[in-house]
């Protein structure tokens, strides 16, 4: 079971609202079968913005805060193995997690959920009969069936339509970045006092994930020196080692030789 809620998330209001509602279909589900004709009792939402926004740990929030389990499925691994198995495989993923209520995340949605050419190839009409498949199961699961991607607009519109809940999820802006630096030390490591964060949030445009990857590694620099203070030079080093993920390059690096300085 998950452990992370809501209120371990940085998130805007509309987005936090949306997450709520979603969790609210499932609380307040006798209520709205009561008053509401034909009311469908699965959710089906998807969760869309750039990597590291936080769309998966929306996820495990979610069944933290329901306290039901969480599964996880890679759609990308899902779509070049359609043939045959995959679809008994879906079906003892679907009856397991219906017997446990468990909230299903479909990760890279796109792969499966794509805009698709006129032209099919015989291993796109099977990928299409998969497809028909996961929609017809999707359709009938009486839980929460998150799915994820990076780009939205590659998802084909007919199914975007059939989606209870369709929920951005952005890149965090410098204030909201200063909210993420501020939590990321929690124990008896701190920020020397020469660090400003309202500077460093406001020069370096990271995702919540690459916050909390560079906060990680600054702390394992610090721990290496025997130190719990962790300064500027090696938080600027862990920023450096999260540009290079990205080959960000020379100017990258002069950005970083200017904070150092300022």
């Amino acid at each position: 079971l998950p452990k992370v809620t809501l209120a371990d998330m940085v998130l805007n209001n509309d987005c936090r609202d949306q997450l709520q509602e979603i969790m609210g279909r499932m609380q307040y589900k006798s209520l709205m079968k009561s008053q509401v004709p034909n009311f469908l009792s699965g959710t089906q939402a998807l969760f869309w913005g750039a990597p590291g926004t936080g769309k998966t740990m929306a996820a495990e929030a979610i069944a933290g805060e329901l306290n039901l389990p969480l599964y996880k499925v890679n759609l990308s691994n899902v779509a070049s193995k359609w043939i045959g198995e995959t679809e008994k495989h879906l079906s003892k993923l679907f009856d397991q997690a219906e017997k446990q209520q468990a909230v299903l995340l479909f990760d890279e949605a796109d792969a499966i959920f794509a805009k698709r050419s006129e032209v099919e190839s015989s291993q796109d009409k099977n990928a299409n009969m998969g497809v028909s498949y996961l929609l017809q199961r999707m359709e009938t699961y009486q839980g929460i069936l998150l799915l994820s991607t990076n780009f939205k607009a590659n998802i084909d519109d007919a199914f975007l339509r059939r989606f209870t809940t369709v929920t951005e999820f952005v890149l965090p802006d410098k204030h909201t970045r200063k909210t993420l630096w501020q939590g990321i030390w929690k124990g008896e490591m701190q920020l020397d006092t020469d660090v400003n964060l309202d500077v460093l949030a406001a020069e370096f445009e990271l995702s919540p994930s690459q916050i909390r990857n560079v906060g990680e590694r600054a702390c394992l620099l610090a721990a290496m020196k025997s130190t719990k203070t962790i300064s500027k030079t090696l938080l600027a080093k862990a920023l450096r080692r999260e540009f290079d993920k990205q080959s960000a390059g020379f100017v990258t690096a002069k950005r970083l030789s200017d904070w150092i300085n300022v």
